[in-house]
């Protein structure tokens, strides 16, 4: 998520480490990417009462003391976020311009010594 970790306030995001517009928006690509984890999805036919139904069991489970106590027990943070927050990060990320996708493939396979230019618009 973009949002710092109460343990940890003086780590920066990797948003903070951003030197210009373009390395601001492949990190904030990386940052929704990594924010998701592990999205639990439906279809865009599914009728919002519907969604309404599965995000708000979700939500309850996330809530559940016995889940919590299983999750502790295995060690797992539970760390929930809200549907709208998964749809409204998913949607960015398929609305990422292709010149946008170009640089974070372009970030993604940078070696040492290589130089990576891009192309200013």
């Amino acid at each position: 998520m973009r949002r710092k970790e109460a343990e940890l306030p003086d780590v920066p995001l990797l948003i903070d480490l951003a030197t210009n517009d373009d390395q601001k928006q492949i990190f904030t690509f990386f940052s929704q990417v990594v924010a998701l984890s592990r999205p639990v999805a439906t279809t865009p036919e599914v009728p919002a009462d519907r969604v309404s139904a599965l995000r708000n069991a979700f939500m309850a489970t996330m809530k559940d003391p016995d889940f919590l106590a299983d999750a502790e027990k295995q060690q797992v943070d539970v760390g929930p976020m809200e549907g709208s927050e998964v749809q409204r990060l998913t949607q960015a990320i398929l609305d990422t311009p292709p010149a946008m996708l170009d640089k974070v493939r372009a970030a993604m396979t940078h070696r040492k010594g290589d130089e990576v230019k891009y192309e200013k618009k």
